[in-house]
C-alpha cells in the first residue's frame, strides 16, 4: 500500500482555539491520488489535540465554554509548579479523541 506525508501548518489563538481542518484534509487526499486508505492526523505538541465537532459557531461556543468549565485557568494545578500550564493539559485531556471506522482513522498521537 503506497504511503504519503503530507503537511498543515496552523497556528491557533491557544486557549481553547478550534479550527476547522476539513478542507485542508480532504484536498491533501485528493492530491495523493490514492483513492482507499487511511488517514492519520498527528498533531505534534503536548498541548494541541484533534478531535470532532460540528463545526458551528454555537457547538463551538458550547465546546469551549464546557472546557472551560471543567478547567478553568484561573486555578491552580499541580503541573502548574513544573510546567505553568496545568489547565491545558486537562483541557487537552477533555478533548482528546480517537475515531477508526471504514478505513477512516483520525488520531491524536502527542503522547506516543
Amino acid at each position: 500500500m503506497p504511503v504519503k506525508t503530507l503537511g498543515i501548518r496552523l497556528e491557533t489563538n491557544g486557549e481553547t482555539d478550534l479550527i476547522d481542518i476539513t478542507a485542508e484534509v480532504a484536498k491533501g487526499v485528493s492530491d495523493s491520488g490514492i483513492s482507499a486508505g487511511t488517514v492519520t492526523i498527528f498533531v505534534p505538541g503536548s498541548t494541541a489535540g484533534v478531535t470532532t465537532i460540528e463545526y458551528e459557531s454555537g457547538a463551538i461556543r458550547d465546546f469551549q465554554e464546557a472546557i472551560d468549565r471543567i478547567a478553568p485557568k484561573d486555578i491552580g494545578y499541580h503541573h502548574d509548579a513544573r510546567w505553568g500550564d496545568g489547565n491545558g493539559r486537562i483541557q487537552l485531556f477533555l478533548r482528546r479523541q480517537e475515531i477508526g471506522e471504514d478505513g477512516i482513522l483520525v488520531s491524536d498521537l502527542t503522547q506516543l
